[in-house]
């Protein structure tokens, strides 16, 4: 069957000690991990658009913000590039549901999972790195709620896939935890301090 048409694991065979011995196992053990991962992949792949849907729209409300704040034309070129980057993995989900791929497959559409979510992650990392508001600002505390706010709602669609909740997680927190931890304010440093081992911790 296709990937897409996973919905359980199905029934696993049942081997006696004797099979087991001869190595018959492992063939079909390799199936049914084959089988689990080819679920995780299309778990992921299902869940995805209206995750997207939320991060565009995120997105122009966190893009309108730190305009009138900053000023700043940059603004809208990292807008522009996290809405295509935003196409172009919804692209990857209209394809997939198109092709109907076999879960021999699964590994490919894995790794294009995983580098849509590192693009994704890497520039929402950035904006909010590089682009939010002074401290204290209104435009600040959006920032801040960005920065827990996309890695949870992904948490909801990317979890299946370990690699592709890790690829979104680390470039968004990472950028934001080091920017506090050097800030040369105390309180700020302990909150980036915590920020990376809370980061450290879902990693690992």
């Amino acid at each position: 069957g296709s990937l897409r048409d996973i919905r359980t694991i199905g029934p696993v065979p049942s081997l006696s000690p004797r099979a087991v011995a001869d190595g018959a196992a492992a063939p079909i053990a390799e199936d049914l991990r084959l089988r689990v991962f080819a679920a995780q992949v299309a778990q992921i792949l299902e869940l995805s658009p209206r995750n997207l849907a939320a991060s565009l729209g995120a997105s122009i409300l966190v893009g309108v913000l730190f305009y009138r704040d900053s000023g700043s034309p940059w603004v809208l070129v990292w807008w522009l590039a996290l809405s295509l980057v935003t196409a172009a993995r919804y692209e990857l989900v209209r394809r997939f549901r198109a092709l109907r791929p076999k879960a021999e497959d699964a590994p490919v559409w894995a790794s294009w999972t995983t580098a849509g979510a590192l693009a994704g992650g890497a520039l929402w990392g950035l904006g909010i790195a590089t682009l939010a508001p002074p401290w204290g600002s209104s435009g600040y505390v959006l920032a801040v709620f960005m920065v827990t706010g996309v890695p949870a709602a992904a948490l909801w669609s990317n979890s299946a896939l370990f690699s592709s909740f890790a690829a979104l997680l680390l470039p968004i927190l990472v950028p934001y935890a080091l920017q506090l931890l050097f800030s040369g304010h105390l309180d700020r440093a302990l909150g980036g301090l915590a920020a990376l081992i809370f980061t450290g911790t879902v990693a690992g």
